[in-house]
């Protein structure tokens, strides 16, 4: 039973009592806020503390082996104690993460709409972030409280039973040593009673049957299992992830977030490192064969290898039921395209500072050897502190490759991003270029440069709006930077990251108060 002592700790003066009809004491009603939250999980650690120490005490006195009785009448006591504790500090804890969390998000997307809007961060909402920050940094007390409290269980657990293995093992071996005295009488009795059987026989008596031998009867056979084929291809759809299910071994799935060309991502609780991350599987049709999953975890595999502050990065890559699946980081942040869906515009000043951090990830994926294939807004993040973060690096890329090997007619990527070379099945680093150079439209005028359906014809014809056009407050410079970014052909556009970036860099801010997007 939890102990009364957390009670006061449990109930802020602001919750009434509720009653329970089978409980014959006052309950407090759950916490709302993460203040009450903060206490009441202060009450609980304060509570199981002591009791963990008292439970390291009942193991150390298992080596002693002295009062044994009282020790494993007084952990049964103990272990019941800190367990009924361990659930509840569990709950308030998952609780308190999750309300921090959308707090966090709502006041994070709400920064970031200023951002994109002025470029840069009110100083009272920034201010209210660090606030959940710091809050957040209870959660590694919580994990820290839990993970020793279950580990105070186990060891204990584990020295109870090494004492009573020992104490076992002394019986048998009192058990073993009257068992074989008790055959070394017999087999005594049995040479005497053998010595008197042949002194009778010797005298011409019968000698007596014990027992009638039995006809030798063949065992029956076991019939072999017939072994299961292995290899194949993996096209058998898989049942949706369900929130709780764990993955890759230490990933606890909390919900879906989104479903895209690739497959779909989940938000997951990193049970190992203690920290969110996207889990994000890979759709049963790309994995037609053995080859196919290979170049996947290859190609994975080459991604998680990257680190660099723009990049979202790959913490593992591993194969659930034949699916490649990659464990990737977090952004505490929307994407772009979640402020552009509505038709919003971005401010210069925020579009001069995500190019460049865009940019700056993908200079340094093509040094490496690694081309994106598939950038878009929703790949792009950017953090409350208005660091910018890309994801899905390579992938898309792969997936585009298998799709044209089995002439899959399903569009795999984003078609109104793609450089016109990519809907023909080839990939280069200027690819990503183009891709870029219609994101900087789109942040520039609130919309896209083409429209499709026919997006090559579009494209190769170069058939969109001058942004300078759409908007007064756009410079006429950024046209010659898109009409560049843009050509139909490679070998006329940007071929570095850094001269992309310096071109947006060098565009003359709006003459007069910044308008809003």
């Amino acid at each position: 039973m939890v102990s009364l002592s957390i009670l006061p700790l449990l109930l802020s003066s602001v919750l009434p009592l509720a009653w329970t009809a089978d409980a014959g004491a006052p309950r407090p009603k759950r916490p709302q806020t993460l203040e009450e939250y903060h206490q009441a999980i202060l009450g609980v650690i304060n509570e199981i503390e002591p009791l963990l120490s008292q439970l390291d005490g009942v193991r150390a006195g298992y080596h002693a082996k002295r009062d044994l009785d009282r020790l494993f009448a007084q952990r049964e006591t103990l272990r019941g104690q800190v367990q009924e504790l361990l659930s509840l500090l569990i709950g308030l804890g998952e609780d308190f993460d999750q309300l921090r969390r959308d707090e966090e998000i709502r006041k994070g997307s709400q920064a970031m709409q200023d951002f994109f809007r002025t470029g840069g961060i009110p100083t009272n909402a920034s201010n209210e972030l660090n606030q959940l920050i710091e809050m957040g940094r209870f959660s590694a007390k919580i994990s820290a409280v839990r993970q020793r409290a279950q580990a105070g269980l186990k060891s204990e657990e584990d020295a109870h039973r090494a004492v009573q293995r020992s104490i076992e093992t002394q019986r048998r071996w009192i058990t073993g040593s009257i068992a074989a005295s008790s055959l070394m009488l017999a087999f005594v009795f049995f040479l005497l009673w053998r010595s008197r059987s042949r002194a009778d026989l010797a005298a011409g008596q019968t000698p007596v049957t014990l027992a009638t031998p039995m006809p030798n009867t063949p065992l029956p056979s076991t019939p072999t299992a017939t072994p299961r084929p292995l290899g194949g291809p993996h096209t058998t759809p898989l049942p949706a992830v369900a929130p709780g299910q764990i993955l890759g071994g230490s990933y606890r799935v909390v919900k879906e977030l989104a479903k895209g060309s690739l497959g779909t991502a989940y938000e997951a609780m990193d049970l190992t490192a203690n920290r969110r991350v996207v889990i994000k599987r890979i759709r049963d049709e790309l994995h037609r064969s053995e080859k196919d999953l290979e170049r996947f975890l290859t190609q994975a595999r080459g991604v998680a290898a990257l680190k660099h502050a723009n990049l979202a990065e790959v913490y593992s890559v591993f194969l659930e039921a034949d699916r490649v699946h990659l464990a990737v980081e977090l952004v505490p942040g929307p994407a772009l395209s979640q402020f552009l869906e509505a038709g919003n515009r971005v401010n210069l000043t925020a579009i001069k500072r995500v190019i460049r951090q865009v940019g700056t990830a993908l200079q340094y994926a093509h040094d490496k050897k690694v081309l994106h294939g598939d950038l878009t807004p929703a790949n792009i993040f950017v953090t409350r502190e208005g660091l910018v973060k890309v994801s899905d690096f390579g992938i898309g890329l792969e997936a585009r490759k298998v799709a044209a090997r089995l002439s899959w007619t399903e569009p795999i990527g984003s078609p109104a991003y793609m450089a016109p070379e990519q809907e023909l099945g080839s990939m280069i680093k200027e690819s990503d270029f183009y891709s870029l150079g219609v994101i900087l439209y789109e942040m520039a005028t609130g919309r896209l440069p083409f429209d499709g359906p026919n997006f090559l014809a579009q494209k190769r014809e170069m058939r969109y709006a001058p942004a300078s056009k759409l908007a007064a407050d756009i410079p006429k410079e950024i046209d010659p930077i898109l009409r560049k970014a843009l050509q139909p052909e490679p070998q006329l556009r940007f071929h570095s990251a850094e001269d992309f970036c310096k071109a947006v860099e060098a565009l003359p801010e709006p003459a007069g108060p910044k308008r809003a997007a």
